[in-house]
């Protein structure tokens, strides 16, 4: 290795004298010769055994390859730099001299000083280009390893440079984008006016100031525009020249899903707070006004039997039309409250129920509807029992056939609405529904299921996007599996499968046997803060049992201490002062007998303490609001079990 200040020089020369002129002055000049050739397959052969510090080339050398050739070779495999040594100097030589990038000329006949001159511009040339590289190197490979993709063009707009990151996000190579226009290669989603990045660039460059962009769709090479990605625009800037912009950009598809989730979670949380404190506020009086509009509604019938007038009947009739829309008002709202309780993150006693009886009920609250609008058939088949809740599992089904008469378009003798029930292969109970409806695209279908999607105008005023997401949380609250697919008939199908519940249908049979049977006879306290609550319970059930009211619970312990005979307590859960938990919880130690006769009554979902009590004592619950036949026949159910004791 050369000492500080000597360069190791290789002389390529096919002329002897002057490559021992040459060596003899170099060495006087104190530098270290470290061979003088005169072929190219010579002078490779010098710089493997010792790399030169610099190479003196002359143009014209021994050998089928000239100087030139050979000092491309020595630059390309050993970067060393190169000066020519010519006598030379017609254009066309200078010109592929000058292609090998040479660090300088010496021109024969030349002088010590123009050899001295020519390597001290050479060596400290090749210095300062050493330095550059290695800067340019060091910063390529960061900007190529960082984790954004970047991606650097000229004043113009032209690219210069990609990374990696920016290669796959854009599916464009360095190689096919370099010297391409910016808005060719990175291309966003575009609304009306001008193109987003053509812009910000512009922008950057007018006010030399970075520019950010929020999240926007990337088209890809393909055309494909499936990446979200959120960028910035920076002028390149030294000192006060433009030398070309950088755009910076990362891929935020998965962060804008997720903090989109967030936000429905955090709506859904909300709904859920709503839906657990609605039933209370709602379903209390719905109880008593569908209580009292019964209990009207059966006492007018009585009496217009018994009235000969006509014209008192046909006033009697007007009346009881007028009810029967109070009636069907208060189910509606009533039907609209069950809508939002199963978002309450509130659990429900489930049971065995029959499926066929709640697609049944579900056919025949939804037959005008549908009629209007298709041609409906059904095929039914066995189906094995499952375990869940008949309102909610009837709303899942209504929700199903409501969608598919408002998916079908056109008379409705030119389409179709199939219900399919039965067994699935392995045994689960299945429920198809089918339409001849425009069936739904493949991106509709991902999100058919998200709360709040929805795929009716907004102007209509309908289309909460609740449905589906509210059949999804029954299904899988079922432990079964709702689907949406393409139907045989050209639209869409839905697809409902659920566990069966591996308990014998004697059960249910049995509980219908019980039903149809005749009335029992019993006494029933009724238990409830609410007056009107308490007394349209009295009116319901007076007629065929004796019936005591009392609207504080301390007034019901005193009557209970009297050792009273009861067959029946129905009693609130939620009252002030003493709540239904301890009531029950008094009855155990004053009436242990009457203990398990208790049924309560709930507003809505339970709380959480109260679902733990009300699963762990295993007695029977009714839900505010409650029909006329509802509440008989949870009052006849326990007076068969009193029948069954005796």
């Amino acid at each position: 290795m050369a000492a500080k200040g000597q360069l190791g020089v290789l002389i390529v020369e096919d002329e002897a004298l002057v490559a021992r002129d040459l060596a003899f002055s170099l060495v006087e000049m104190g530098h270290d010769v470290i061979a003088t050739v005169d072929s190219c397959v010579d002078a490779v052969q010098a710089a493997r055994d010792r790399t030169p510090d610099i190479v003196l080339m002359d143009i014209r050398i021994k050998g089928d390859t000239d100087g030139v050739e050979t000092a491309d070779r020595l630059i390309r495999e050993f970067k060393v730099p190169v000066v020519f040594i010519t006598a030379y100097t017609d254009q066309e030589t200078l010109d592929r001299a000058a292609r090998t990038r040479p660090y300088g000329y010496i021109v024969k006949p030349f002088t010590d000083r123009d050899v001295r001159s020519a390597i001290e511009v050479a060596r400290y040339k090749h210095e300062a280009d050493t330095v550059v590289a290695e800067r340019e190197r060091w910063f390529s490979t960061t900007l190529r390893s960082i984790g954004d993709a970047v991606i650097a063009c000229s004043a113009d707009q032209r690219i210069e440079f990609m990374n990696r990151v920016a290669e796959h996000l854009t599916g464009w190579s360095e190689r096919d984008a370099k010297g391409k226009p910016l808005g060719q290669i990175m291309r966003l989603a575009e609304t009306d006016g001008e193109p987003i990045v053509e812009r910000s660039v512009r922008r950057a460059i007018e006010q030399r100031v970075p520019q950010t962009l929020p999240p926007s769709w990337l088209v890809d090479r393909g055309g494909e525009c499936n990446r979200m990605i959120d960028d910035s625009v920076a002028p390149i800037l030294y000192e006060d020249e433009l030398l070309g912009v950088v755009i910076v950009f990362r891929d935020v598809t998965e962060k804008q899903r997720m903090a989109e989730q967030i936000a429905v979670t955090d709506r859904l949380i909300v709904l859920g707070t709503v839906a657990a404190s609605v039933g209370h506020e709602i379903n209390t009086p719905l109880a008593y006004n569908l209580a009292n509009i019964a209990f009207a509604e059966r006492e007018l019938h009585e009496c217009r039997a018994a009235i000969a007038s006509p014209e008192l009947q046909d006033r009697l009739r007007q009346i009881l039309d007028a009810l029967h829309d109070a009636h069907s008002g208060a189910e509606r709202i009533s039907s609209i409250a069950a809508e939002l309780r199963p978002f309450s993150l509130r659990q429900q006693v489930d049971h065995e129920i029959d499926v066929r009886a709640c697609l049944e009920w579900a056919i025949k609250l939804t037959t005008n509807q549908v009629r209007h609008a298709a041609r409906f058939n059904k095929h039914v088949g066995p189906t094995p029992p499952v375990i869940g809740n008949e309102v909610r599992l009837s709303q899942v089904f209504v929700n199903l056939l409501v969608n598919a008469a408002e998916a079908v378009v056109g008379s409705a003798e030119a389409n179709e609405i199939v219900v399919v029930l039965g067994t699935a292969p392995d045994g689960w109970a299945l429920v198809e529904v089918h339409d001849t409806g425009t069936g739904v695209s493949a991106q509709t279908a991902g999100r058919i299921f998200e709360p709040f999607f929805s795929t009716k105008p907004s102007t209509t005023g309908s289309g909460s996007g609740l449905g589906l997401s509210i059949c999804r949380a029954i299904v899988e609250g079922m432990q079964g599996r709702i689907s949406l697919g393409p139907s045989h008939l050209g639209g869409a199908c839905f697809r409902v499968l659920l566990p069966p519940a591996g308990i014998s249908v004697a059960v249910g049979q049995t509980d219908k046997a019980r039903a149809s049977a005749v009335p029992r006879q019993g006494h029933v306290l009724v238990i409830d803060d609410e007056p009107l609550v308490a007394r349209s319970l009295k009116r319901l059930l007076e007629r065929n049992h004796t019936v005591t009211v009392a609207e504080q619970a301390s007034d019901a312990l005193a009557w209970l201490k009297r050792a009273i005979p009861c067959d029946v307590v129905l009693c609130d859960m939620l009252m002030p002062g003493t709540s239904g938990i301890e009531v029950y919880e008094q009855v155990r130690v004053l009436r242990p007998e009457l203990a398990t006769k208790i049924v309560f009554m709930t507003g809505g979902e339970p709380e959480p303490k109260v679902a733990d009590f009300l699963a762990r004592i295993g007695n029977l619950t009714i839900t505010k609001p409650f029909t006329a036949g509802e509440i008989e026949a949870i009052v006849q159910q326990m007076l068969a079990l009193r029948d069954e004791v005796h």
